[in-house]
């Protein structure tokens, strides 16, 4: 599982921006997600709802870094057997992302507090707070997890201009 889970690891870092910007953030997600499934036994499903509109590329990487960071958290420290992504334009302020998994679930809380681990999933969370957006975590031993982000799209897009 390590290795495979490097090897995809290792695909989805070479994805260049400029290869984001030739597929754009749909297509590559679907990619991202064949790219999983077609290297282990973990069932990754995207669904892309109101995203018809292309973000800048630097929203659009960070989105995809993001969701391969919280999928690779869900294969390799929970075991997830299915993975459900979802991505949803709020409206012209936010993207919400939610990844939801049947893993073996932790208490964030208690890691948090701990300052165990989860370095990637603390390092998420202050940067989308930092930003005004938001991140939640819903997870409990042996209950799976869901993680809920409202990227803000304004945010981006005015500190690309400065």
């Amino acid at each position: 599982i390590d290795n495979a889970l490097e090897e995809v690891r290792s695909i989805s870092h070479n994805l260049s921006k400029g290869m984001l910007a030739k597929l754009g953030l749909k297509d590559a997600l679907y990619n991202f997600a064949d790219s999983i499934q077609k290297a282990q036994q973990t069932e990754v499903t995207v669904h892309v709802h109101d995203m018809d509109d292309r973000e800048d590329l630097e929203t659009d990487l960070m989105i995809y870094r993001n969701i391969q960071e919280l999928v690779g958290n869900a294969i390799k420290h929970g075991g997830a057997n299915q993975i459900d992504v979802s991505i949803t334009r709020i409206d012209d302020d936010f993207i919400n992302i939610m990844v939801h998994d049947d893993g073996a679930g932790f208490n964030y809380e208690e890691i948090k507090a701990n300052r165990q681990g989860g370095i990637g999933l603390f390092n998420m969370e202050n940067m989308m707070r930092n930003q005004g957006g938001a991140f939640d975590v819903d997870s409990s031993p042996g209950k799976g997890t869901t993680i809920i982000m409202d990227i803000p799209i304004k945010n981006q897009k005015e500190s690309a201009q400065s």
